[in-house]
């Protein structure tokens, strides 16, 4: 399989000229096939929700701008944009959150919350808590031009014992918007990497000194199952086995540094040196 070749094929289902005015203000404009509503979390402030049918059928909604429908046997799927869509939130949606689902509920990856870039082309992953750093160290990378491998989702797959990682999209959010891709980046990576090595960030004083910690054992295990993306209690039983490996396989380092702008160059070579080390020592 390619794995940056094998997307699926995007099709238009209806025109919201189509739908009453009426219907579109209500939540069931999904059909009558889709029995079974999973519980999603509010995202970007709206109403969003997935469904699954029988027959292996599943929808996502988002409340009055646009719905998906595709099928797991197949590689297609199909939109309705309604009465508050239009392209940006389309692509929006498409890109940054029904892609991920889609490859996520069909088996083909797991996804990590984390900036990606290369480093001596190998993908170096920066995971943090909500505004623990991971955006602003991953464009100061960018700007010192590192690869982008990722903004924010990762796509990793387990390939002959070894954990791989895939571009997501050339768009790099150095700010916080709702519903936004971001600024398109040229220097994007465009193939397939063998995973290196995961820093996790952890905000100090703005005058603590830099150091690395590397993280094992059940911290690791649950610090990746809590950066993980798109998890769904039905598919628990492939991907909790699934961390394991990539836990046993991939080093994780706790890095302290400074929370302070005015430090990332110094955070940028501390990284740069650490990591040096460490593959010198594999």
């Amino acid at each position: 399989m390619n794995h940056l070749e094998e997307a699926p094929i995007f099709h238009k289902y209806g025109k919201p000229s189509s739908i009453s005015p009426q219907l579109l203000e209500t939540t069931s404009f999904i059909p009558s096939r889709f029995p079974i509503e999973i519980v999603y979390q509010n995202n970007q402030n709206r109403e969003v929700y997935l469904l699954s049918g029988e027959d292996g059928s599943w929808a996502f909604r988002v409340e009055n701008v646009v719905s998906f429908q595709w099928n797991n046997y197949t590689n297609d799927i199909y939109y309705t944009l309604y009465n508050h869509g239009n392209d940006k939130l389309l692509n929006y949606w498409y890109l940054h959150i029904v892609l991920p689902i889609f490859y996520s509920l069909n088996g083909t990856y797991n996804f990590l919350h984390t900036g990606a870039v290369l480093v001596n082309e190998k993908p170096i992953l920066f995971m943090a808590e909500s505004f623990g750093g991971k955006s602003t160290i991953t464009d100061y990378f960018m700007k010192k031009n590192h690869t982008l491998v990722t903004d924010d989702k990762l796509a990793t797959f387990e390939e002959n014992g070894e954990f791989m990682a895939v571009p997501s999209v050339p768009y790099h959010r150095p700010y916080r918007k709702l519903e936004d891709l971001g600024l398109y980046v040229e220097n994007f990576a465009t193939s397939t990497y063998e995973m290196d090595v995961i820093y996790q960030l952890h905000k100090a004083d703005k005058d603590a000194d830099i150091d690395f910690t590397e993280v094992k054992g059940l911290e690791k295990f649950s610090f990746l199952h809590k950066g993980s993306e798109m998890n769904f209690g039905f598919n628990m039983k492939s991907h909790v086995p699934y961390l394991s490996r990539l836990a046993n396989k991939i080093r994780l380092f706790k890095i302290n540094m400074p929370w302070n702008l005015e430090c990332q160059d110094e955070v940028y070579h501390a990284i740069l040196n650490h990591l040096k080390k460490v593959q010198n020592a594999a």
